[in-house]
């Protein structure tokens, strides 16, 4: 029978194995010989078995270095397990019940020190002798061996122990162990703190709550490190703007962090670990224990557009416009009506009908103010008469406004100017619905009366084609008249019978001449007005006309002359028949001047120049 120790084995496994005894291979058959270990278990304390093999039995001969395999018995003498010792000095064993186990290794054996008989049965054999001796003995945990109790070295073992701050490891101090027994510590971190590395033995296993010893044969170290804890701080953001924080936080300290929005965004809300804050700027962690998720979320500025239109015109409605973007505002005036002023937050920015918002970055107020055209009517005439409403007259859209038109004494209506188009001798006018400016001009000729015989007459208004004495007669008697004669006096008759080939003179302003007709007609003298009303007088009589617009006495016109020294003496006109005469020494015989008619004026002097002014 061989006996076979194994030792160093790991908890549940199984091996397999062969036993090599005299040089003789012992594989059971090529099936190898099987043990299953059990699971790792905790013991503690100690129970010591001692003893001694004799190989005699009178047990006077001990045996040395024999092999001795011990049976432990219940009260009943069944074996439940079993170990193998070598008995050293004067065949004196010993084996601690502490680590013995079942058969089967699952357990320990359900021993207890306590029980005053412990039924042990030894075989041993020497040296490999197949001399076998049974014995079987009693072990009274009270009643010792002297002997053998003193042979029992005492094999003890210390566990250092070694906590760095903020943790410990239980026990906290170094342990007595005995030998072959098993201890397990705790390594335990304090609050906020954890296990930074565990060493063992000069070691590191890296980290572990606990460590057992396990059968143990020398002293051991074990030494634990803590860390304080670390916090992961999460943040997202999204779209428009950064939360400002520290990615880690050490326990129990205190994190601020902040929540930046980007140009054109704002914050619309902050969650911390799922729970609304609402749009906070920045908050504080205190005491931070965990670790936490931050979220921001933003969103992009809306900026209020209000439009406002006035009466008579509209405008593109109000907007809420997002930062950044565009907006476009068309202004339409009813019909009638323009743009009058359009104000962007309070400043006059002209008359746009059309006003982009570029690059929005704040709110505006534009409001649009419309009034109602106006035309100008500009009213004039030409000298001769009068115009209702002369001057420049200011008329709304869709408005009307009339003229009526009156030409003075000797002076007929000849044309009226619409927009400087004629439209006829009209004693009246009204523009209708005016939608445009305007322009109106009453345009007055001088009328003649001329009567068979002599007629003495001066021009009133220049013509626009200056006139001789040939192309005044076929003028006159083209339009109905019968002129023979045209006559003029400076200082000795002018004469230009009409048909003669020679002698038809310039007809001047601000002469006097005499026409014969034969029959009564009338003759128009279109023009405008004579502009210099300057005369040379010479000595002796002057035949003059004064196209003077206001009524003007003889007495008038001689006061004008004579204001600087006495130049006229006498003013005579024609009747038809003879002359008029007014002296300034005889203020009875004054009579109006016509514009009309031409004049003799009777000088004293010689070469005398004198304007005389028309109005």
């Amino acid at each position: 029978m061989h006996y076979v120790r194994l030792k160093s084995l790991h908890s549940n496994t199984t091996y397999y194995f062969e036993i090599i005894s005299g040089g003789i291979l012992d594989n059971n058959n090529g099936h190898y010989y099987q043990l299953t270990t059990g699971p790792a278990l905790q013991n503690n304390g100690t129970c010591q078995v001692m003893s001694k093999i004799f190989s005699d039995t009178d047990k006077t001969i001990p045996i040395d270095h024999a092999i001795v395999y011990i049976t432990i018995l219940s009260q009943e003498n069944s074996s439940t397990g079993s170990f193998l010792v070598t008995p050293e000095t004067n065949g004196r064993w010993w084996i601690d019940l502490i680590n013995f186990r079942t058969a089967d290794h699952q357990d320990f054996y359900p021993y207890s020190c306590d029980l005053r008989n412990i039924l042990v049965e030894v075989e041993a054999g020497s040296k490999g002798s197949d001399q076998m001796i049974t014995l079987s003995t009693l072990y009274d945990p009270d009643q010792p061996d002297s002997e053998l109790q003193s042979l029992v070295p005492e094999q003890n073992h210390t566990i250092h122990i070694t906590a760095g701050n903020n943790g410990l490891i239980n026990p906290t101090d170094d342990v007595t162990v005995k030998h072959h027994s098993d201890i397990s510590v705790n390594i335990l971190p304090d609050d906020g703190y954890h296990i930074s590395e565990v060493v063992v033995d000069g070691l590191s296993i890296g980290i572990a709550s606990t460590y057992t010893f396990n059968y143990i044969e020398t002293d051991h170290a074990i030494t634990a490190t803590f860390a304080k804890n670390t916090y992961t701080i999460y943040t997202q953001s999204d779209t428009g703007g950064q939360i400002i924080a520290p990615s880690t936080v050490d326990y129990s300290e205190t994190c601020r962090f902040s929540i930046v929005p980007y140009t054109g965004y704002h914050i619309s809300d902050v969650l911390i670990d799922d729970v609304s804050f609402g749009s906070i700027e920045s908050y504080t962690l205190t005491n931070i224990t965990q670790d936490h998720a931050l979220r921001a979320v933003f969103e992009i500025n809306a900026y209020s557009i209000t439009t406002t239109a006035g009466l008579n015109g509209t405008v593109s409605p109000s907007s809420l416009s997002t930062h950044g973007s565009n907006y476009t505002v068309t202004i339409l005036p009813d019909e009638g009506f323009y743009i009058y002023r359009v104000m962007l937050d309070g400043e006059n920015i002209g008359q746009p009908d059309i006003y982009i918002f570029e690059d929005i970055t704040e709110p505006h107020d534009l409001f649009v103010e419309f009034q109602q055209y106006s035309y100008v009517i500009t009213a004039s005439t030409s000298i001769g008469g009068t115009i209702s409403n002369t001057g420049v007259s200011t008329i709304l859209w869709g408005e009307s406004i009339g003229y009526s038109i009156q030409a003075n004494d000797g002076f007929i209506l000849y044309d009226v100017l619409i927009d400087n188009v004629s439209n006829g001798p009209t004693a009246a006018y009204q523009f209708s619905n005016v939608k445009e400016e305007h322009s109106i001009q009453a345009v007055f000729a001088a009328e003649y009366h001329l009567y068979p015989g002599w007629n003495l007459v001066s021009l009133s208004l220049e013509p626009e084609i200056p006139l001789d004495a040939k192309t005044w007669a076929e003028d006159i008697n083209n339009n109905g008249g019968n002129v023979d004669i045209v006559q003029t006096w400076d200082g000795k008759w002018s004469t230009y019978n009409v048909g003669a080939p020679f002698n038809f003179f310039d007809i001047e302003m601000g002469r006097g001449y005499f026409l014969r007709c034969q029959r009564e007609s009338i003759w128009i003298n279109a023009g405008h007005q004579w502009d210099s009303g300057t005369y040379h007088y010479d000595e002796g009589f002057n035949l003059f006309g004064f196209a003077v617009e206001h009524p003007m006495m003889a007495s008038d016109l001689a006061n004008i002359i004579n204001v600087d020294q006495s130049s006229l003496i006498k003013i005579q006109q024609w009747t038809g028949s003879g002359f008029d005469t007014y002296s300034i020494n005889a203020p009875f015989t004054d009579y109006p001047l016509n514009h009309l008619n031409g004049y003799f004026y009777c000088s004293p002097n010689l070469e005398v120049l004198k304007s005389i002014n028309r109005q």
